[in-house]
């Protein structure tokens, strides 16, 4: 089940609102790496608290299912790793 950018749009505004200032939000930053089908490991700007990361439009699970968080290291699980035709984007706050 994916979120079109719009409800993206919404949540992360959302989000951001209620962080009353206290966070930095960021939307659709995409992330440093090489998107070659093989390499899992891609970095963010900054370290999130909270982080939406988009694959082709699909809102992806974190804790493993579909990646892992360390620090600003996105590791991609297998069968989710971006390939060169692939979109994949951050939203979030830090």
């Amino acid at each position: 089940d994916g979120l079109d950018l719009s409800s993206l749009e919404e949540r992360v505004a959302a989000l951001e609102d209620a962080a009353s200032g206290a966070a930095l939000g960021y939307f659709e930053q995409t992330p440093v790496g090489p998107m070659n089908g093989s390499n899992p490991l891609f970095s963010l700007d900054t370290t999130p608290v909270l982080l939406l990361l988009t694959l082709n439009g699909q809102l992806l699970t974190p804790g493993g299912n579909d990646y892992t968080l360390t620090g600003s290291n996105i590791i991609y699980v297998t069968g989710k790793i971006p390939a060169s035709t692939d979109s994949h984007y951050a939203s979030g706050l830090s």
